[in-house]
């Protein structure tokens, strides 16, 4: 965790985000800690990144944190905060999993029955941080919401870049950009 705490965002002033949640912002990365507390009260797409070893528990031990009803819908996807391609790791992003949320983001764009998006991971800062900028700049195409994240206190700026760039070039393929 050290390493991520290096590349924080620091710089806070009265115009930048705070780490906290905040619900006039339309999609934004929260913890996990903060989505087993959570009661969305508007319609609410949850994004849930877990740890890649999670995906080998059961079903209910990966799952009961989350009350499905309080969400529109809820994709889950599982990989570690890696931001570069190692030799071998099997927790990375991969290709598939990027492109698994492009097509549960294009599909829920297409229906637009929510009004936010909240993505989490563990702590919220970085692999949560990489797709809710994503969100922000190719679904919601909002230069001003994307540098409000970008800049946000106590996020990694810019993310997890690995997952950022894995979804950026899924999205790149999937619509011929």
């Amino acid at each position: 965790m050290e390493h991520i705490l290096l590349f924080m965002n620091r710089r806070c002033n009265m115009n930048t985000l705070t780490e906290d949640y905040q619900p006039h912002i339309q999609c934004q990365a929260v913890s996990k800690q903060f989505i087993r507390r959570h009661n969305p009260s508007e319609p609410t797409l949850l994004i849930a990144i877990n740890d890649y070893d999670d995906k080998f528990k059961t079903f209910k031990e990966r799952t009961n944190y989350i009350t499905y009803s309080k969400y529109t819908a809820v994709h889950w996807v599982f990989f570690d905060d890696i931001d570069h391609v190692p030799f071998t790791h099997s927790g990375i992003i991969t290709v598939k999993q990027a492109e698994n949320v492009i097509d549960f983001l294009d599909y829920q764009f297409a229906h637009k029955n929510f009004e936010k998006v909240l993505v989490h991971c563990q702590a919220g800062i970085s692999r949560s941080q990489a797709i809710a900028l994503f969100i922000a700049k190719y679904y919601l195409h909002d230069e001003d919401l994307f540098n409000q994240l970008y800049h946000q206190c106590g996020k990694a700026q810019g993310g997890n870049k690995l997952v950022y760039n894995r979804l950026v070039d899924a999205y790149n393929k999937k619509h011929e950009v």
